[in-house]
């Protein structure tokens, strides 16, 4: 049953996050649209808004659950308002006859590639990696759910920390996970082993897919490229290769930083240099920086470190100096996290438990 349920969530996770999305595009008029991936980091970036001032002030994990629950609300509730003043049912009935399901030349490479992803979710879920990893990480869920805090209690012994730890604790994607457990009553560990791994080979296939488009500017070769993704994760053994985390790991937030965040990254950086025109470039990369560390705690230098070497790139060859100053409030999340992590690290600030 529980099972069942998690499927539903996942579906009500991509439903808010391309409806984040829409409302994004909608508002801004972004040239260059992506309504799911753009709601995705959006979904994860209001996710830390509000997690992070909960986590200081150490409230309770269901406080952190009912103001989520009221967020989706209200964005459900504006999506359906903008949707629906834009678009009359009459309207609504002709785009779905448009984008009904018809046989083409890449039908047979569309049925190819969800066939590998399902073959290759299947094996994740039955063949995950149980190690001390998988115990802190699943571990940190459920205590949270079962004392109904954050981060107060330690991983592997579940006795109450001292302090709160922030190289952890910056990190809200395995108290999404809580959340998730929190309103839906679904276990910790069904939540991670599922829900998590759902989210991020769906998502890591889909940022596959949008590469091979913006490369090749084909449906059917992107499918081949999502195809031949997945094969040579089969086909890789070592268990530190990015495709391992996905394949037998893809509970902990470091697979969706190899397999989502990065990538996504990538993506937007081959858009900037394909269009150095774009208005919106270093602003799209905003909410993604603040999602990032949301995501993973991995992320805290690979992302500047690898947005600086693009920026770097970029002032070069276009020497576009006056953008210099986008590209700093665009890096500034990230200064912010490494700031914290530093005066946590050298126990300049600690928050006492």
């Amino acid at each position: 049953m529980q099972i069942m349920v998690t499927l539903l969530v996942v579906f009500l996770f991509f439903s808010i996050a391309g409806m984040l999305g829409y409302i994004f595009e909608r508002c801004t008029k972004n040239k260059y649209k992506n309504i799911l991936l753009t709601g995705f980091f959006l979904y994860f970036t209001l996710f830390q808004i509000l997690y992070l001032p909960l986590m200081f002030l150490k409230q309770p994990l269901h406080i952190l659950s009912t103001v989520w629950g009221i967020v989706c609300s209200f964005i459900i509730v504006v999506f359906l308002i903008l949707f629906f003043t834009r678009n009359k049912i009459s309207n609504i009935s002709e785009k779905v006859k448009m984008h009904a399901f018809k046989w083409n030349s890449d039908t047979g490479m569309w049925l190819i590639m969800l066939t590998l992803l399902m073959i290759q979710m299947f094996f994740s879920i039955t063949s995950g990696f149980n190690g001390w990893d998988t115990a802190y990480y699943i571990s940190n869920v459920v205590q949270s759910m079962d004392t109904d805090t954050m981060y107060l209690f330690d991983g592997y012994t579940g006795v109450k920390d001292t302090v709160i730890n922030m190289r952890y604790a910056m990190c809200s994607y395995f108290m999404h996970s809580a959340v998730i457990g929190d309103i839906f009553q679904i276990h910790g560990a069904v939540v991670c082993r599922f829900f998590n791994t759902a989210v991020c080979h769906i998502f890591s296939a889909y940022v596959v897919y949008l590469l091979g488009k913006e490369v090749w500017n084909e449906k059917g070769s992107a499918c081949a490229l999502v195809s031949f993704w997945i094969l040579a994760n089969f086909g890789l053994s070592t268990m530190y290769f990015a495709c391992q985390f996905l394949m037998i790991r893809s509970y902990e937030a470091k697979a969706c930083c190899a397999n989502i965040v990065l990538p996504a990254i990538l993506l937007i950086i081959i858009r900037i240099f394909k269009h150095p025109e774009w208005k919106g470039k270093w602003w799209i990369l905003l909410p993604v920086n603040i999602a990032a560390v949301a995501i993973s705690s991995s992320c805290l230098l690979l992302v500047p470190f690898l947005e600086g070497l693009m920026m770097l790139s970029y002032l070069i060859t276009t020497k576009k100096g006056r953008e210099i100053g986008q590209m700093f409030l665009c890096l500034f999340p990230c200064i912010c996290y490494l700031g914290l992590y530093v005066v946590d690290r050298f126990d300049i600030w600690k928050i006492v438990i």
